[in-house]
């Protein structure tokens, strides 16, 4: 509160409009200021041509008017808080809305300064305003940038000198999973995968040459999941030019990342399909020609020798020529022997007759001494008596071991190969390993390899993994894993169903253990032939769904840090043809429909799985969908579309 005696209302000196006191006349000299004095009830008394060239008004159409109702001033804080500052320290400093004589509104620095008599009681006050309009739009707009900034799409980074954070916006955390204050300070390293390091010291390397730079890596987020990253970097510099760190502007392109691998895959299905038609023609032209010159030729003769012999036995008696006829027999037999041996080698080379009576343990042995016999390559074997595959499966493998031998005697110029094949937890594993040169990583992924793209082909229609290995001063490894069972399943064209193959391939995705295992055993009990994945959380789910082909997904809603229902959508997004099987301890009552409208194939409560899981799995692989017979006849359902293989 102000003191009573300086109040507004107090008695006071008050100057006259056409007798200004001292004060104005001071106050001429500073014309080029924005310059006016009130009394001490508001009222302008004093108007020079500053003021008057801010606000518009002449001195005579300003002198005597109140200036807040002359100006409309809107305050920061009430006028009467003000004043009480102004009574008690002779001055304020502050901003204030004003209105010019055009109606424009402007924003000004005010200055006010209060002047006392020689009793010490206010006489009047002196206002300088300075025009600050533009000053605050570009505060406004700064503000407007950085809000911006702060929840733009791309990620946005500031690093220093040495590559550490010192600034990042919204977007950049939520796309690594850090809080804001973990992610600063921390060096750009901590953030990328370690194989796509050497890329970013490259384009770190541009960025200092150029002031600019762009590149693709793999960033690391928190929880240790990966994801494709664009980033464009642009180098900062202090006021003598020396560099002092860089932004960095992230953007996610993951999704793109994804089809460009899609699209590669399908040029690689169309490549290996190309190749596979051209080997079949070839494989047909070689048999043609051995049979035609070998077989051909070797006929031929004998038809040849038969007709001589024919000629000569009727005349044996009156030469004598027993002895002769008995040595064309014999060159006969050698020849029919020859014939033998060229129909087993074709016969052997079109489908090892090992595979399919013995195994391909003994078809692989039999090769290997083949392979010795021919090439002089020693052949060291350590493989598996019983091997437990299916015949079209080992087909496969063999015809991937195959062409790892092919390799080794026209590529590697080894000394000696050793071949080892094992079966264990129903995984197989092949291994070919030559002492020779080591294999490249530019020549192990040469998409032009027809050889290494059938033999990835061959491995992915297993289900398995096939990696080739070059090391320096050892050789080069071929190794291929696969699983015991795994066969892909097919759209029935007729009807538009799901086939069931012998082999199910169902992700599991759930964060308890207990349930995984469980769930696996009402498979087994069943006696199902079932292949599992499992994922523990959306981290491992998004790995296995990206990287592996599945028939099924179980799905757990309460998964940690997530709505189970957002996941669904993920995976739908991701794999639109991949059914879903809710498997979840909530109600279906009330979580199925939401679930079925997410993209969910069906829901069942973990309650029902051990007698109703097997049904519910065959119905949806069929191409139905799946719900509790309660929910079934539940008046709500009616409202979801889709055959309902329920258990009503």
């Amino acid at each position: 509160m102000a003191d009573p005696a300086h109040s507004i209302d107090a008695p006071v000196e008050r100057g006259c409009v056409n007798e200004p006191p001292p004060l104005e006349g001071q106050a001429e000299i500073l014309n080029l200021a924005h310059l006016l004095i009130r009394d001490t009830s508001d009222h302008i008394v004093f108007w020079n041509t500053g003021a008057e060239e801010l606000y518009g008004w002449t001195s005579g159409e300003a002198l005597g008017q109140v200036s807040h109702d002359l100006f409309q001033t809107q305050f920061p804080e009430p006028l009467a808080s003000i004043r009480a500052q102004l009574w008690r320290d002779s001055q304020w400093k502050g901003e204030l809305l004003h209105r010019r004589r055009d109606g424009e509104q402007i924003a000004v620095a005010s200055h006010w300064v209060l002047h006392r008599n020689e009793q010490g009681l206010p006489r009047a006050i002196l206002e300088v305003n300075n025009d600050i309009t533009e000053l605050k739009h570009s505060e406004q707009t700064i503000q407007q940038l950085n809000t911006a900034l702060a929840n733009a799409m791309p990620g946005i980074s500031r690093l220093d000198a040495r590559g550490r954070y010192t600034e990042i916006n919204e977007h950049y955390t939520q796309m690594l999973g850090y809080a804001s204050s973990e992610l600063l300070g921390k060096d750009w390293r901590a953030t990328v995968y370690p194989e796509d390091q050497p890329t970013a010291l490259q384009a770190y390397e541009r960025l200092r040459a150029e002031g600019k730079a762009e590149f693709e890596a793999q960033a690391i987020r928190k929880d240790g999941s990966v994801f494709f990253q664009r980033v464009l970097l642009v180098a900062i510099a202090d006021p003598s030019g020396k560099f002092a760190g860089h932004y960095g502007f992230m953007r996610d392109i993951t999704d793109r990342k994804h089809e460009e691998q899609l699209r590669e895959s399908r040029e690689r299905l169309r490549a290996f399909a190309i190749h596979l038609d051209s080997a079949i023609e070839t494989e047909r032209v070689r048999i043609s020609r051995e049979i035609q010159d070998g077989l051909g030729q070797v006929l031929t003769t004998l038809a040849i020798d038969l007709a001589w012999l024919n000629n000569r036995m009727q005349n044996t008696d009156r030469d004598g020529t027993a002895s002769s006829v008995g040595q064309k027999i014999a060159s006969m037999s050698e020849l029919v022997d020859s014939v033998i041996g060229d129909i087993r080698r074709i016969a052997s080379d079109l489908r090892p007759p090992l595979l399919d009576k013995v195994g391909l343990s003994a078809a692989i042995e039999a090769h290997a001494r083949q392979f010795q016999e021919r090439t002089g390559i020693r052949c060291h074997t350590t493989l598996q008596d019983e091997i437990d595959i299916a015949q079209e499966r080992a087909v496969t493998v063999f015809r991937i071991y195959q062409e790892a031998m092919t390799n080794v005697a026209r590529h590697a110029g080894a000394n000696c190969v050793t071949i080892r094949v094992s079966q264990r937890d129903d995984v197989l594993t092949l291994e070919v390993q030559n002492d020779g040169r080591a294999i490249s990583t530019v020549e192990a992924s040469n998409p032009r390899s027809q050889g290494m793209l059938g033999m990835q082909e061959r491995a992915r229609i297993l289900g398995g993994s096939l990696d080739v290995i070059g090391i320096p001063g050892t050789g080069t490894v071929v190794r291929l894993e696969a699983p015991k069972n795994h066969v892909l399943t097919t759209q029935a064209q007729a009807t538009g169903q799901r086939e069931i193959s012998n082999t199910i391939r169902i992700l599991i995705v759930d964060d308890h253990p207990l349930i995984r295992q469980g769930v696996k055993q009402i498979f087994m009990e069943d006696g199902l032939a079932v292949a599992f994945d499992e994922a523990h959380d959306v981290a491992s789910m998004h790995e296995r769904i990206y990287t592996k082909d599945f028939d099924l997904v179980l799905l757990e809603l309460s998964l940690p840090g997530t709505s189970g229902l957002d996941c669904v959508r993920e995976l739908k997004r991701i794999r639109p043809k991949l059914p879903i099987l809710v498997l979840s301890m909530y109600s279906d009552s009330q979580f199925a429909l939401p679930a079925l409208k997410a993209g969910a194939a069906g829901y069942l409560t973990k309650e029902r799985a051990p007698k109703e899981l097997l049904r519910a799995v065959k119905n949806i692989l069929k191409g139905d969908k799946y719900i509790s017979s309660e929910l079934a006849n539940c008046p709500t359902r009616s409202s979801h579309k889709g055959n309902f293989g329920s258990c009503c």
